[in-house]
C-alpha cells in the first residue's frame, strides 16, 4: 500500500484512520451540500433564512425519495463527525503517553548518572 510506514507503529495507524474519517466526512458533506437540493425554483432575492422555512411549508413538494436520502447523509455526517472526534480523542491519548514514556526515559537517565 502506499502509507506502509504509517502502517508500522500505533500512531501511525492512528493517524491514517483519523485522515480517513475526516476524508469520508468531506465527500459526504460535498455530496449532501451537492445533491441535497430538492427546491431549484426558489427565488433568489429570499434570505438563505427564509428559504428555509418556506421550503418547510408546504411551498414545494419533497418526494419520499428526497426524505429518505437526506436523511442517510444527515446520520452518515454525525457518524463520521463522532467518529473523528473520537479518533482525535485517541491520537491526544496517545501522544500524552508517548509523552510521558520520554520523559520518564529522561529522568531514569539523569538519575543514573
Amino acid at each position: 500500500m502506499i502509507f506502509r510506514g504509517l502502517r508500522r507503529d500505533r500512531g501511525g495507524k492512528i493517524l491514517l484512520n483519523m485522515c480517513i474519517s475526516l476524508l469520508a466526512l468531506n465527500v459526504i458533506f460535498l455530496v449532501g451540500s451537492i445533491f441535497g437540493s430538492a427546491y431549484e425554483d426558489f427565488d433568489r432575492s429570499q434570505s438563505t433564512h427564509e428559504r428555509v422555512w418556506v421550503a418547510g411549508h408546504n411551498q414545494t413538494q419533497v418526494s419520499a425519495a428526497h426524505v429518505d436520502f437526506c436523511t442517510s447523509l444527515t446520520v452518515a455526517v454525525h457518524y463520521l463527525v463522532l467518529s473523528s472526534l473520537a479518533w482525535m480523542l485517541v491520537e491526544a491519548i496517545h501522544m500524552y503517553q508517548v509523552r510521558i514514556r520520554f520523559y520518564l526515559q529522561v529522568n531514569l537517565k539523569k538519575k543514573k548518572f
